[in-house]
C-alpha cells in the first residue's frame, strides 16, 4: 500500500521544466528553459540566439543551442542611418496598452497624487484581465504589488474599493522585502520564475529597496543605479516592472 501511495504521489508531482524545454511566454511568443530559469523569445533574440535548421532529435537546435552551449554572436550596436531605416522590430509587448510595455517603467509624482492608488488599480487589471484609466484592457496574467509603505489592514480596505469582486491568486502582495542588493532582486527572480504568465510587478516606492546613496555620487548616478538591476530584469524575463517614486516636498535648483 505505501509503494503505491508513494507512486501516485510521484505521478501528481509536475516534472520539473529542463534545458531546452518550450512553453508560451508572456507575450505570447515561445520561452525556452536555459541555465536554470525560462528565457523569454524577446530575450533570445536580443542576446543574439540564432536560429537555425534543427536536426530531428535535437529541440534545442532552433535556438542555437549545441553541447558546448548558446551560440551567441555580438549583439550590433554600430549601423548606418541607412541600415537602421531598414530594420524590422518585434511589436512593442504593451501590459497596460498605450502606457506600460515589458521592460520598466517609474511611476513619478508629487506626494499625495494617488500614486499608490493608481499603482493598485493596475496590478488588479492585469490579474484579472481588466480595464484600467477608462479604455485599457490589459490581458491576463500574474502581477505583484509590493506595498512597502502599507499595512495588511490598510491594503484590505483599499482592495475592496478597487475590486468588484474577491481578487484571485494572480494577485500577489507584499508589504516588506529585502532590500535589491541583499536579496531583494532574488526575491523578484524566484516570483517570477514560480508565477504562472507573469506579467507586472509594481515595486512603491523606490527608496524602500534601494541601497543608500554614496557619499560622494551624484544623485543621477544614484538613480541610475539603483533602477538598472530592474531593467535588466525585466528585459530578462519580458515583463513589466513599475517603480514608484515621489518627487522631492522641497524645491530645489536641480
Amino acid at each position: 500500500m505505501s509503494v503505491t501511495r508513494d507512486f501516485e504521489a510521484k505521478c501528481r508531482t509536475p516534472r520539473r521544466p529542463v534545458e531546452g524545454d518550450t512553453s508560451t511566454d508572456t507575450i505570447g511568443g515561445t520561452s525556452v528553459f536555459w541555465q536554470g530559469r525560462w528565457q523569454s523569445s524577446e530575450v533570445a533574440r536580443s542576446h543574439g540566439w540564432v536560429r537555425r535548421p534543427a536536426p530531428a532529435n535535437d529541440h534545442l537546435a532552433e535556438w542555437g543551442v549545441d553541447l558546448d552551449g548558446l551560440e551567441r554572436p555580438a549583439r550590433p550596436s554600430r549601423f548606418s542611418a541607412a541600415e537602421l531605416w531598414d530594420m524590422e522590430f518585434p511589436p512593442v509587448a504593451w501590459v497596460v496598452p498605450d502606457y506600460i510595455a515589458a521592460g520598466l517603467t517609474l511611476l513619478v509624482g508629487a506626494p499625495k497624487l494617488g500614486k499608490s492608488w493608481l499603482a493598485l488599480d493596475l496590478c488588479r487589471a492585469v490579474a484579472e484581465g481588466g480595464y484600467v484609466l477608462g479604455d485599457r484592457h490589459c490581458s491576463q496574467g500574474s502581477a505583484l504589488y509590493a506595498a512597502l509603505e502599507d499595512n495588511p489592514r490598510r491594503l484590505k480596505d483599499r482592495l475592496r474599493k478597487v475590486c468588484a469582486r474577491k481578487p484571485s491568486d494572480a494577485l500577489a502582495i507584499w508589504t516588506e522585502m529585502r532590500m535589491l542588493d541583499d536579496g531583494g532582486l532574488t526575491d523578484l527572480r524566484r516570483w517570477i520564475e514560480a508565477a504562472s504568465n507573469p506579467r507586472l510587478i509594481v515595486i512603491d516606492v523606490l527608496n524602500k529597496v534601494r541601497s543608500a546613496q554614496g557619499r560622494t555620487e551624484a544623485p543621477y548616478a544614484y538613480d541610475y543605479r539603483s533602477v538598472t538591476p530592474l531593467k535588466e530584469l525585466a528585459d530578462e524575463f519580458g515583463v513589466a516592472i513599475v517603480v514608484v517614486h515621489p518627487t522631492r516636498k522641497a524645491d530645489a535648483g536641480d
